[in-house]
């Protein structure tokens, strides 16, 4: 079964430790299968009250696999510089639906990257309690692959790696085009009404380093001390 791992990043104190971060654990991912689905694209909060500036979402093999990679000497060692340098939420989270179709190409570096031919639209949605309803996974999966998405996930089996939001279940979602999951989502908010979420829509694709968010560029020590 595979598993999501889901970073938000909710402010940026240094950016020379954040692009710092970035450069010394790509090695990290070799042999890993790492499938990003997106990471710093465009991102609007639909609902919920937070500041994010990105978003990376990335699959894994299985929960195992991924907190093998994340707790490895290598991971470990590199992500102190985004914890200097950064306020991120990390998540990992398990899911029913191995989605390796969207991926354009696998290289050395064990990342596989999102096809930068299409253009898909994620729901990321972000509960702090657990569902009422037993059945809540089962009317989410159903509604989203009624409207023409792919329910990637929907569940309460959650690790917070990082940050304070106490998440306890997640649903992600993938359509066609962005319109199509904002459509969804606007017919659906009675599904999470009752576990004050946190749902993003974010749209599919990769930006390498230099271009990811750059209303942030000037970040760096000097102005965080300011």
């Amino acid at each position: 079964m595979p598993a999501y791992l889901i970073y938000l990043c909710h402010d940026v104190t240094d950016r020379t430790e954040l692009e710092t971060y970035w450069r010394v654990t790509q090695p990290t991912f070799k042999g890993q299968q790492t499938h990003v689905h997106t990471a710093y694209t465009p991102v609007e909060i639909l609902t919920g009250d937070a500041t994010v500036h990105g978003v990376v979402i990335a699959d894994y093999p299985s929960f195992e696999a991924c907190r093998a990679w994340y707790d490895s000497p290598g991971y470990v060692s590199g992500r102190q510089h985004r914890i200097r340098g950064a306020d991120y939420l990390g998540l990992l989270a398990d899911g029913p639906t191995a989605d390796a179709a969207t991926a354009a190409d696998e290289s050395d570096s064990g990342l596989l990257l999102p096809d930068l031919d299409v253009d898909p639209g994620y729901v990321l949605w972000l509960g702090t309690t657990e569902p009422s309803d037993s059945q809540w996974p089962a009317k989410v999966s159903e509604s989203i692959v009624a409207a023409g998405g792919v329910c990637l996930t929907a569940t309460t089996h959650v690790d917070v790696l990082e940050g304070k939001r106490p998440v306890r279940s997640v649903v992600l979602a993938r359509f066609a085009t962005t319109a199509a999951a904002r459509s969804w989502y606007a017919a659906n908010q009675p599904v999470s009404a009752d576990q004050d979420p946190l749902v993003l829509l974010v749209e599919g694709g990769w930006l390498p380093p230099e271009k990811r968010m750059p209303h942030l560029q000037a970040r760096s020590s000097a102005t965080s001390s300011t």
